[in-house]
């Protein structure tokens, strides 16, 4: 079992420009741009909470009590498997050598053995591995869907800025969005 991924190295740009948003929210003037900067932030983590995915590359360090807990990796698609370390039986922490594993990238990533794996000693994060994800360092890797979907969470926030809308019908996400994320989203 995963405990929480630690990021090392966050995204440097977002998936939107504030330009975008205005664009699409046909916003002119400079008087949202701080509001709006937010929710590009909070759209681009909300939708990697939805989907299981890291949208812009990062690095993170994953822990977990196994070797085999590794496949499936919480957070994809990966792109590079950094270093793993392990605490070994007698509780002194390793490094294990990438020839004992081989790593199976895109959407449904996992770190897999090429033999079999160390003994660890019994703990709750044993097995350390640091990994680089995300679809990539720009947002035009970022794919056109999911942007889209961004875009609409942003545009529904903007209109939206109560929880409680009385006397008229809402539902809980713009139209679309789910069909919009759907071929992205983790199942595992």
């Amino acid at each position: 079992m995963f405990i929480a991924p630690t990021i090392v190295t966050g995204p440097t740009i977002e998936p939107l420009t504030l330009d975008e948003v205005k664009a699409f929210r046909r916003i002119d003037g400079a008087w949202s741009d701080l509001e709006l900067t937010g929710m590009i932030r909070a759209a681009r983590e909300h939708v990697e909470l939805m989907i299981g995915r890291a949208l812009i590359t990062r690095t993170v360090r994953l822990r977990a009590s196994c070797f085999a807990d590794l496949a499936p990796l919480p957070l994809s698609p990966l792109q590079a498997v950094t270093a793993i370390r392990y605490l070994a039986t007698d509780g002194a922490e390793q490094l294990l050598d990438p020839a004992a594993y081989r790593a199976i990238d895109g959407l449904d990533a996992a770190i897999v053995a090429t033999g079999a794996w160390p003994t660890t000693a019994i703990a709750a994060d044993a097995v350390r591995a640091e990994v680089r994800v995300g679809f990539g360092d720009t947002a035009k890797e970022v794919p056109e869907p999911i942007r889209i979907a961004m875009l609409l969470i942003i545009g529904d926030w903007d209109r939206n800025r109560e929880d409680t809308n009385v006397g008229n019908i809402v539902s809980s996400m713009p139209n679309g969005l789910a069909r919009l994320l759907e071929n992205y989203r983790r199942f595992a």
